[in-house]
C-alpha cells in the first residue's frame, strides 16, 4: 500500500494560534503565553518566535497585554488557561 502525501495539505490546514494568561510558579501576575502547536505547549510571549515578530511597548502591570490585542486582530484565539 502506498501513501500519497499532498504537499499542499499543510498550507490548507487552519493555522493553530492560541494565547492565554498564566502566572509563573510562585507569582500572582499573569503574563501572556502563546502556542502554535498543542504538542509543544505554552511559552511566555517574550520567549517564542511569534511574540518576537511584534514590537509593542509593554507596561509592567500587564506583561503582554498590548501584544494580545494586536494578535487578536490577526486571528489569534484567546483560550482559558490550563488548570494547575
Amino acid at each position: 500500500m502506498t501513501h500519497n502525501f499532498d504537499p499542499t495539505l499543510l498550507a490548507r490546514m487552519p493555522a493553530y494560534k492560541e494565547m492565554t494568561w498564566i502566572a509563573p510558579l510562585g507569582e500572582s501576575t499573569r503574563i501572556l503565553h502563546l502556542r502554535t502547536n498543542a504538542a509543544v505547549g505554552w511559552q511566555p510571549y517574550n520567549q517564542c518566535p511569534e511574540g518576537s515578530n511584534y514590537v509593542v511597548p509593554e507596561d509592567e502591570y500587564s506583561p503582554g497585554f498590548k501584544l494580545s490585542l494586536q494578535l487578536k486582530e490577526q486571528g489569534w484565539k484567546l483560550v482559558s488557561p490550563p488548570r494547575s
